[in-house]
């Protein structure tokens, strides 16, 4: 697939990125042919998700996935297991999470990082995340 086609999901905004940036998408673009049809499709949707985003809020993103990184590989999997049931909750239950959510300020995924961000596995690791970009994340009891 020609490189145009693959990143075209960011040509409004391609010349706007840094030189790096440019340089992995283009990396992404030469490997994504020999890519499965699954993680074709999650690269473009993660593209198109990308795109919908604010400058902040891609900074938070990024300062997400460079804290989720750091984390020991425990709590990555808790992270992973919270997020997974997320996505395992019934549609009405994640509506009324994304209510509750926007009422209220969100949390953070991580701890050390700001609030109301995307947990970095939601939009890097896992499928990409709801309309909303910052899903709540499941609820868990309070320690007393």
């Amino acid at each position: 697939m020609p490189q145009k086609v693959v990143l075209a999901p960011l040509s409004d905004e391609w010349d706007s990125l840094e030189s790096y940036r440019q340089k992995k998408w283009l990396g992404i673009a030469a490997r994504f042919s020999s890519m499965t049809p699954d993680e074709q499709r999650r690269i473009q949707g993660q593209m198109q998700e990308w795109r919908k985003l604010t400058p902040e809020e891609r900074r938070i993103a990024r300062e997400n996935y460079k804290t989720a990184r750091k984390l020991p590989a425990e709590k990555k999997q808790e992270l992973k297991q919270k997020w997974e049931e997320y996505l395992s909750l019934p549609q009405e239950e994640k509506e009324k999470l994304k209510q509750q959510a926007s009422r209220s300020p969100a949390q953070s995924v991580l701890p050390g990082t700001p609030a109301g961000t995307v947990a970095p596995e939601a939009a890097l690791v896992l499928p990409p995340a709801p309309a909303s970009p910052v899903p709540p994340p499941p609820a868990t009891p309070a320690s007393p």
